[in-house]
């Protein structure tokens, strides 16, 4: 759906050709003789109705449709340990954990726009596979402490 939505907007790379000069389409157009074509020479000059017909129309599902293939690295965690025979006998702590964190640190994929994880909800049902005006991926760092008496 965002890819749709933008495309169909001129937000997107996608809507470039022809934009300034015109467009010849791939294609045949027919010579006037029974089965006899030729390769389509004609200019598309109104570039808007073309791609808001043909191409950016909402029945287009090709256009829209993607691998969501991905590879994604989620999560990464490094913590340290330290134990009671590590911090000493005068120490009040039993134990004490450092760590360090990071979540969606990248995504490889060949899907267009965000995180190809997301899915649509329509109501209380959430429809997987199919993307709907979703925020991107959010990366997140931190760290973690924690102390045990």
């Amino acid at each position: 759906m965002t890819n749709f939505a933008l495309s169909y907007m001129g937000k997107l790379k996608n809507s470039l050709p022809g934009r300034y000069a015109g467009l010849v389409v791939d294609g045949v157009s027919a010579t006037g003789e029974d089965g006899v074509y030729t390769k389509n020479t004609k200019v598309v000059n109104n570039i808007v109705d073309y791609y808001n017909s043909y191409v950016w129309n909402r029945n287009n599902t090709e256009e829209n449709t993607f691998s969501t293939s991905f590879l994604k690295l989620k999560q990464v965690r490094l913590d340290y340990n330290l134990t009671k025979n590590m911090l000493g006998k005068r120490c009040p702590l039993q134990s004490a954990q450092f760590g360090l964190y990071a979540t969606n640190l990248f995504c490889i994929t060949s899907f267009p726009q965000y995180d190809p994880e997301m899915g649509m909800v329509n109501g209380g049902d959430i429809h997987s596979g199919i993307e709907a005006m979703a925020y991107p991926m959010t990366r997140s760092y931190g760290i973690n402490v924690k102390l045990t008496f």
